[in-house]
């Protein structure tokens, strides 16, 4: 074996931990756009010029960016899953090949590997 020092249980918790953080901020985010027409109006008067603009603004922010940078949490979250269980089963080359290819998914979106 190598001089990695992998612990189960440490992985398991910072892989729950991070997954729950990230649907709380998923589940707070799904609902940005729609949610700040109003406010603007109410909060500005106006006719709603500005706040359509910004409601779409906050949609297409969600809808694209945000969605990218959530698969690559999610793949993020499954490659250090496929990575941690390849070294436990004593395959450190398989480890590599797993962190190698999770490097490539968060780069490129390809998640074919896994």
């Amino acid at each position: 074996m190598s001089g990695w020092q992998l612990d189960p249980q440490g992985i398991n918790t910072t892989l729950q931990s991070t997954e729950t953080a990230f649907l709380a901020l998923s589940t707070a985010l799904s609902g940005m756009g729609e949610s700040v027409q109003q406010p603007v109006i109410d909060g500005g008067g106006g006719d709603g010029i500005v706040a359509g603009a910004l409601q779409a603004f906050l949609v297409d922010q969600r809808d694209g960016r945000l969605k990218r940078i959530g698969e690559t949490v999610k793949n993020t979250l499954n490659c250090t899953s496929a990575a941690a269980n390849c070294y436990f089963a004593g395959d450190e080359q398989m480890a590599q090949n797993s962190i190698t290819a999770a490097g490539k998914a968060a780069s490129t979106s390809d998640t074919t590997r896994f």
